[in-house]
């Protein structure tokens, strides 16, 4: 999961999940609900100046919170109590990269084709792992269109592996594009491209 990101920020968090993985956290949840909410955080002041932001710190976050994910899904050590906080961060996280990915897009404001990409990766790890249900609806019939462009646009840049993440949430997608002729015909151009 971790190995896409090139170059990832080595702060303190990143480095001891990549060591230690999940099991970090066994003796202490508190701290994993921590590292969530203090990640969220660290994402919004990150994203604060679109034109400027770090790919590298940015993968890093994005890989926390895709963590953090993993957690909740996964881990059998985390209380019902804790699983909601770390539920409730990460959507909230979530919902705000999402938000701010299709706003820029509305209003023609260029992100590096980095962020772009760990976007997109973290949008479909989200979809992928629990629906569409973490991202608001108005806002996944947006990212969905997001989705299918940027895959459209690792499909041309020969990033092929990325590009195919898409693949485990193109039921969610298509149903959020119902309506949507234009952009219905470019994922089905983009699937027939990916030889599916």
């Amino acid at each position: 999961m971790y190995g896409f990101y090139k170059r990832p920020f080595p702060s303190p968090q990143f480095v001891c999940l990549q060591i230690f993985g999940i099991d970090w956290f066994r003796d202490n949840v508190q701290l994993l609900v921590l590292t969530a909410h203090m990640n969220t955080v660290e994402l919004r002041l990150l994203l604060d100046k679109p034109e400027a932001i770090p790919p590298e710190p940015f993968a890093a976050f994005c890989s926390i919170l895709e963590f953090c994910m993993q957690c909740v899904e996964t881990a059998d050590f985390v209380p019902d109590e804790p699983a909601l906080q770390l539920a409730k961060n990460i959507g909230e996280a979530v919902n705000f990269v999402v938000e701010f990915w299709t706003d820029c897009a509305q209003h023609n404001i260029n992100l590096s084709n980095e962020v772009n990409a760990c976007i997109y990766r973290l949008t479909v790890c989200v979809v992928a792992v629990t629906g569409q249900n973490m991202i608001r609806p108005e806002l996944f019939k947006k990212a969905a269109i997001m989705l299918v462009r940027e895959c459209t646009r690792q499909l041309n840049s020969k990033q092929l592996q990325t590009s195919r993440h898409i693949l485990t949430v193109l039921d969610e997608i298509a149903d959020a594009l119902r309506g949507n002729e234009d952009v219905k015909q470019e994922l089905a151009d983009l699937t027939n491209r990916l030889h599916i």
